[in-house]
């Protein structure tokens, strides 16, 4: 996706927050323009500014509408549902936004899963017919040991039990993500790789 088509979305997703805490009105999704008909997972993420702590994040990612209403969606939930204190017009005022969406995801065998996932580039959708299990590339950074040993402990803490990405019925695809954060708050929108710090340029 282009950093323009970054920047919409983002903005959207802002505007869409705001309202939401300011006024308690969910806004409607515009009608998406030309080329972002497209329809991916897609979360929504706040940081402190400016020393870019994780503040919570919602995201739209199962049977996902056009990138245009899951921007407007996922911005409402965060609203709605805060990971800690309540979000509000000062919190979005003075905090960043960021948005990742995800590419269509490819599938895996279980054996394919280590040469194929780049922990921080990658993430990991782990399904069977009744359970969805959604990594984005961050989850999959932490120095637990080796990418086998991560997906167990995110099985497991799903209640999946660890072993759930290797049984048969298990279907697994790796997905990459398009990234766009605010460098300040309501700042410019950089394009950036999952989980880096955005810099504000002078």
């Amino acid at each position: 996706m282009e950093i323009d088509d970054g920047s919409y979305l983002l903005r959207l997703a802002r505007a869409a927050l705001t309202l939401w805490v300011e006024d308690n009105i969910e806004c409607t999704p515009p009608e998406p323009p030309d080329g972002m008909e497209i329809r991916r997972a897609m979360w929504v993420s706040l940081y402190t500014y400016p020393d870019h702590a994780h503040r919570g994040a919602m995201g739209v990612l199962y049977d996902p509408p056009t990138v245009v209403e899951a921007a407007v969606n996922a911005a409402i939930l965060l609203g709605r549902h805060p990971q800690g204190q309540p979000v509000t017009a000062k919190t979005v005022a003075h905090h960043t936004l960021e948005i990742s969406i995800a590419s269509k995801p490819i599938p895996l065998s279980a054996g394919s899963v280590e040469a194929a996932v780049v922990p921080g580039h990658h993430g990991v959708v782990i399904e069977d017919d009744d359970r969805r299990l959604v990594l984005p590339p961050p989850a999959l950074t932490t120095a637990v040991s080796t990418l086998p040993g991560i997906l167990d402990r995110a099985c497991e803490r799903c209640g999946l039990g660890a072993a759930f990405w290797r049984r048969p019925g298990t279907e697994i695809a790796t997905f990459t993500v398009d990234t766009f954060a605010e460098q300040w708050p309501v700042g410019a929108v950089d394009r950036r790789a999952p989980g880096a710090v955005p810099v504000r340029k002078s």
